[in-house]
């Protein structure tokens, strides 16, 4: 009896050994697929900081107009600020800072020598078409819209992200966004550089 508890203790013993072995290389094998789900998370995250960028670019955008004029006899395009700029900030600070989107924002308005050409453009094209004149208080600089910023079109294969101080620092062709997230949520917190050719 006490050679049968000692060949079964043995047994136990052995399988427990086997077992503990088996499940040691399990670990071991399983741990560079453990790796890949955090690159695959970490791109997916890079991803998502360049989309930030690029819809950040493109809400800018969608807080212009345009207005038609004439200059001479032929018909020209100003482009216009959509709204108030106080409610254009309020809306971008959903995807800007607010003093960035502010610099941003102001960057794209044009000056006095602007406005004044095209209010004189406005004024003959709505005397031609026998329509009632309405001065444009502010006016954009239409080539500068879009001029210097990240587009849909760009891919992002192109671009360079990566994350540096808690945020995503983003590079694609001279510019650098950097990119703050905030749950699941990214806003851009930085723009510097000018976009090449």
């Amino acid at each position: 009896m006490k050679k049968f508890s000692k060949l079964l203790l043995a047994a136990a013993f052995a399988t427990t050994v086997v077992t503990g072995v088996g499940c040691g290389s399990e670990a071991t094998t399983d741990k560079p697929a453990a790796e890949a789900p955090k690159k695959e998370d970490a791109e997916k995250t890079y991803k998502a900081a360049f989309a930030a960028a690029v819809i950040a670019e493109e809400k800018m955008e969608s807080q212009f107009t345009t207005v038609k004029g004439l200059e001479g006899d032929k018909e020209v395009t100003f482009a216009k600020p959509a709204k108030p700029k106080a409610d254009a900030l309020t809306f971008l600070g959903t995807y800007w800072d607010s003093a960035l989107a502010d610099k941003e924002y102001s960057a794209l308005l044009g000056d006095k020598a602007l406005l004044d050409q095209a209010n004189k453009a406005i004024e003959a094209l709505a005397k031609k078409n026998e329509k009632e004149f309405a001065a444009e208080t502010e006016i954009a600089k239409a080539d500068a819209i879009r001029a210097n910023a990240l587009t849909a079109t760009a891919k992002y294969e192109d671009a360079k992200v990566e994350e540096k101080d808690g945020n995503y620092v983003l590079t694609y062709k001279g510019l650098t966004y950097t990119i703050k997230k905030d749950g699941n949520s990214y806003k851009v917190v930085g723009k510097e550089g000018t976009l090449a050719e």
